[in-house]
């Protein structure tokens, strides 16, 4: 995927087929009982060249992993999978190295194979809220 806005400058850090267990989804069969979702985040960063010294320095994938790991299986029932994806957009802006987020979370098994219902979202910070370079 490449960056949208005409923007050139830009790293990007992913976290790819997250699978966890939770309680989503509409339909009747879906209610009540966990299931399985695959998610994957990409978090950028509009600059050049990386400068920094230390991990400090460096954008977290492991903040949205544990997110979606430990915090979202705790969670009660959600019917829309396009509010726990702007859930994730949220989490992940609040890391102020976090300039844009990709999130793409997919339920896998719902047509036994045959198709793959999945939701994405991209989201860029406002430029005024963006940590200065």
């Amino acid at each position: 995927m490449s960056i949208e806005h005409g923007l050139a400058d830009y790293q990007k850090i992913s976290l790819e087929d997250v699978d966890v267990e939770i309680k989503l989804g509409c339909a009747d069969w879906e209610k009540g009982k966990p299931q399985k979702v695959l998610i994957d985040v990409d978090l950028y960063t509009f600059k050049g060249k990386f400068d920094g010294k230390s991990l400090k320095d460096c954008v977290d994938y492991e903040r949205p992993f544990l997110y979606i790991t430990k915090t979202w299986p705790k969670r009660k029932h959600v019917i829309l999978f396009e509010d726990i994806a702007e859930d994730l957009v949220a989490f992940c802006l609040k890391d102020k190295l976090v300039d844009a987020v990709r999130v793409r979370i997919r339920k896998p098994h719902v047509y036994n194979g045959r198709g793959t219902p999945a939701v994405e979202f991209f989201r860029i910070r406002d430029k005024s809220k963006r940590r200065k370079k």
